[in-house]
């Protein structure tokens, strides 16, 4: 998306990212926690044969519930209804990096052509279908419930209102094509489809690499339920924005996790105006591809860049780093518009888990997990860690 069309709808956009907006999801992360430690127990007590757990497969599940109930206004209860969704959309990205590596098929008509080019439309219609149900899901629901009226500027009606309705994602581009915006069904799923891609596989696996690496690094894990334990006290109470605030070690485990395993490990850009770099000359117009996985890793910033250190992320050591130095919801007017609500997420949900259980290594000598070459830096074939309770489940229905 280009130019004047882009920023129409970041401006539209942005308010629905609104701090005040954000804590009213608090609620749906925590609930849908609980139904996560759930299924982690359940998989604990059943593992492979191995003892392993794939916890990349559960957390993916687990991430999409949150993007349907918070940012969709849309639980999901049945796992059929999205097992389709998960599998076309790691399809689709898999597609994506083998039509680039065949300069023929980047003609559109020459692509569709092929058997890639058919499987791609399938899986497309897979994701047009899901989205597509759930926009007008969410129609019904606001027309029943006269809700359309209500706009994502209303904070203090927002706040005062008894049932504390909670406004989604969707709602504000509903709303928009409702008040003048033109915003087509096409549109409204364009943003739907790029939003629930993005607020899902992102997050899920950030998440799974977050559990790789403390599970790699056991003296990180035991000060992090030295953390937890102290906020929450060996409590099953629901993580709130102030605890959030309060998880300082966590917040700096979550950021050496995405400098070492950026959810997206590259992002094209286009110069508008002549730039010089390193003694060359750069035109404007001009595309270039900046590799954060390799930024990330640079030793002249980050010594030791192999190494999990999350200490690197205090205060007092972070702050006379390069602001660009860390970037893995990208950076300048294009950066990630729901960074603040995928730090939540993940501050949420892990400081459940990390509650609950304790991760290891099946096999300690075994290889590093590999990353798959896709748009999203997944685990190659899951992460299968071991998973123990650290103390009694009492999770309420």
């Amino acid at each position: 998306m280009k130019g004047k069309r882009w920023r129409s709808r970041r401006r539209m956009l942005t308010p629905a990212f609104h701090f005040q907006i954000l804590e009213n999801f608090f609620d749906v992360f925590n609930d849908q926690s609980r139904q996560l430690i759930k299924e982690l127990e359940a998989a604990a007590a059943s593992p492979a044969d191995d003892g392993s757990v794939n916890v990349y497969k559960i957390l993916t599940q687990c991430a999409l519930d949150i993007i349907c109930d918070s940012s969709m206004g849309r639980q999901v209860r049945k796992r059929e209804e999205t097992s389709g969704y998960l599998h076309s959309i790691n399809r689709i990205t898999q597609l994506t990096m083998e039509r680039s590596l065949r300069p023929w098929l980047d003609n559109d008509v020459i692509f569709n052509l092929t058997a890639l080019g058919r499987e791609n439309q399938r899986c497309v219609k897979v994701l047009h279908d899901f989205t597509n149900q759930v926009i007008q899901d969410r129609k019904k629901m606001l027309n029943n419930n006269n809700l359309i009226d209500t706009t994502i500027s209303d904070h203090e009606k927002i706040e005062e209102n008894s049932s504390k309705r909670r406004l989604a994602f969707l709602d504000l581009l509903i709303q928009a094509s409702e008040n003048g915006e033109k915003l087509s069904d096409d549109d409204i799923r364009e943003e739907v489809d790029t939003f629930m891609f993005a607020g899902h596989d992102t997050t899920a696996t950030a998440m799974s690499w977050f559990l790789y690496c403390i599970a790699k690094n056991p003296d990180e894990q035991k000060l992090l339920f030295d953390e937890v334990d102290e906020i929450f006290e060996h409590s099953d109470r629901q993580c709130t924005p102030q605890d959030a605030a309060n998880l300082k070690y966590l917040d700096c485990c979550i950021k050496e996790t995405l400098r070492m395993y950026p959810s997206i490990p590259g992002v094209m850009r286009t110069i508008t105006e002549e730039t010089e770099i390193g003694g060359y000359v750069l035109p404007a117009g001009l595309s270039v591809a900046l590799l954060i996985y390799g930024m990330h890793r640079n030793p002249n910033v980050y010594p030791d860049p192999d190494v999990f250190k999350p200490e690197r992320f205090l205060p007092e050591q972070s702050a006379s780093r390069h602001p660009y130095a860390f970037i893995p919801f990208s950076a300048g007017p294009r950066n990630c518009i729901g960074q603040k609500y995928a730090l939540f997420e993940l501050k949420v949900v892990l400081s459940w888990v990390l509650r609950k259980f304790e991760f290891s290594l099946v096999d300690p000598t075994s290889p590093p997990v590999s990353a798959s070459s896709e748009i999203v830096l997944k685990p190659l074939d899951g992460i299968h860690l071991s998973v123990k309770s650290r103390q009694p489940c009492s999770i309420a229905v």
